[in-house]
């Protein structure tokens, strides 16, 4: 007999954004190869794909998206936009597509950390940096648009 293999069914997907919670905040969900964490946008401004999101001082699993430079990273908005006081999921481990800051060149192999508007930027060499590693790059880019990385935060 084939095995076809048990897999979990969820209430919920990782691209759900609702206004009200929908499930326990702080829950973690692995999908498709990457981990996730379910938040609270407690700031004013939209957490949009792409983009990085920081812990808020307010709660545990609240996240903003103001006043981030040199913040930990909490994760990434994968799949579709948080809204300003909403729930939905951040990525915190795996292969994910991120916003370059538009200040330098990204590279394959080049450390990855959070820019000040929630963008990405790669640490500068040798030199010292402020902010933490997130990640490594995975494909190239010029000084804006977009590039593939693996960030583990989570």
């Amino acid at each position: 007999m084939a095995n076809y293999g048990l897999q979990q069914i969820f209430e919920e997907s990782v691209s759900a954004v609702t206004a009200t919670p929908s499930i326990a905040i702080g829950t973690e969900r692995w999908d498709g190869g990457k981990k996730y964490l379910y938040v609270y946008n407690k700031s004013t401004s939209t957490a949009s794909t792409k983009y990085g999101v920081v812990y808020s001082a307010a709660s545990g699993y609240s996240v903003t998206v103001s006043s981030i430079a040199g913040e930990m990273l909490a994760g990434v908005v994968v799949h579709a936009d948080i809204p300003a006081v909403n729930y939905g999921w951040g990525c915190t481990r795996g292969h994910v597509v991120l916003q370059s800051a538009g200040t330098s060149a990204i590279a394959v192999g080049d450390k990855v950390i959070l820019d000040a508007l929630g963008d990405f930027t790669r640490t500068s060499g040798g030199t010292a940096w402020t902010g933490f590693v997130c990640g490594i790059a995975t494909s190239d880019t010029a000084t804006a648009g977009t590039f593939a990385a693996y960030i583990n935060v989570g």
